[in-house]
């Protein structure tokens, strides 16, 4: 599991082969956009994405784990 720190308290989580294949996506600077489900512990929020993209208009589905 790849881990993107996106705020000092705020993280996404996602599959490293979905990571590599979003790579220049992820970038540090980029804007990006998650939808999944969250959890918040400690002060920081973490979010396992279902769908990722550069806003809530361009979300696309993420390959099921596994796969």
């Amino acid at each position: 599991m790849a881990v993107i720190l996106i705020e000092p308290s705020r993280a996404i989580r996602l599959p490293i082969a979905v990571h590599a294949a979003f790579g220049d996506a992820l970038r540090p600077g980029a804007e990006i956009t998650a939808e999944g489900l969250g959890t918040r512990r400690g002060g920081l929020e973490t979010i396992d994405a279902h769908r990722l993209g550069k806003d809530a208009a361009s979300l696309q589905p993420l390959p099921a784990r596994g796969r």
